[in-house]
């Protein structure tokens, strides 16, 4: 995977190349670190790389990686809270929740970009155990955090095994 983007930590981009090379790509994703490291830009490129129809993905001139580019694409959906406590509210990742279960209209995968997740209150949380747990087979979740620490424990128990974190 070619990530002109994310400068640095060839350990996370050699993970993320294998699991996007294996085709077991998880369908969720944390991404943890410190406030202005690149967590959402490292978001967007993993999402325009698992929209690409070229080769060396993400290629950057394909209809789907422009798009991507271009925060177009009907399939890729961006929520970015304040940023403060318990901004990331329940009727958000409600309407989360009803559009996952829609097919994706040009890509082989939906990607859902939470970030700020460590600002999901309790109720949001819980809402989004379930669709984690078991997403439809075309979905991909990728959450960036400042700390998942800071998630509920049964949250953080519960939907992130299946997942992979990657840390900086």
């Amino acid at each position: 995977m070619k990530l002109t983007n994310f400068i640095g930590n060839e350990k996370v981009i050699d993970r993320l190349s294998k699991l996007m090379e294996s085709g077991r790509f998880p369908h969720a994703l944390i991404i943890e670190g410190e406030e202005g490291i690149g967590k959402k830009t490292l978001a967007k490129d993993i999402a325009c790389a698992l929209v690409c129809r070229g080769n060396d993905k993400p290629c950057g001139e394909c209809s789907q990686c422009k798009k991507a580019i271009g925060a177009i694409h009907p399939d890729i959906s961006e929520y970015i809270p304040a940023g403060t406590a318990n901004s990331f509210h329940v009727d958000t990742v409600r309407n989360i929740i009803n559009d996952a279960y829609v097919q994706p209209n040009e890509a082989d995968y939906k990607i859902y970009i939470l970030a700020n997740a460590h600002c999901m209150n309790q109720n949001a949380q819980n809402a989004l155990l379930k669709i984690l747990e078991e997403p439809p087979k075309y979905v991909v979740f990728i959450l960036t955090t400042n700390s998942k620490n800071r998630q509920n424990v049964h949250y953080h128990s519960s939907s992130w095994l299946p997942g992979k974190s990657i840390h900086n």
